[in-house]
């Protein structure tokens, strides 16, 4: 078997499996919205909107635009067979965005609980900020 017929294999095997894994998301997701807005009713569901809103808006901060660069070199890295430079790109920019998010946890925290930053749905913004550190991360 070739070496290009094998790397086609794999390649439409991992795409069908991130399809599948796509339209489970896609169905998955929306339903899940309607029974959370069944259970919660319309003032904590409209709370638990703008506390999910709220935590997707920091990690976007916290991953400092380093997805756009590690795609770009990245992929430059991988054709050139730059493995060492590769892997020291996506290590420095996990690190990088792992402290960010973690310091921004951290500030919003003590924004919140100290009453600096003032918001009706304050408790479920402190129950989520800990996935700002998943979700910067998962943009990389």
């Amino acid at each position: 078997m070739k070496l290009s017929s094998l790397y086609k294999n794999k390649l439409s095997k991992h795409l069908l499996i991130s399809l599948i894994i796509q339209g489970i998301y896609t169905v998955v997701t929306p339903l899940s919205m309607i029974l959370l807005a069944r259970f919660l009713g319309p003032d904590d569901f409209g709370d638990f909107a703008f506390a999910v809103s709220f935590v997707i808006i920091a990690s976007i901060f916290s991953s400092l635009g380093l997805p756009t660069v590690v795609t770009r070199f990245g992929a430059i890295y991988f054709i050139n067979n730059n493995w060492k430079k590769l892997k020291g790109l996506l290590s420095f920019s996990n690190k990088r965005t792992l402290i960010c998010s973690t310091i921004i946890t951290a500030v919003l925290f003590v924004l919140l609980v100290t009453d600096v930053i003032k918001v009706a749905a304050k408790e479920y913004i402190i129950i989520a900020l800990p996935i700002i550190l998943f979700l910067s991360l998962i943009h990389i």
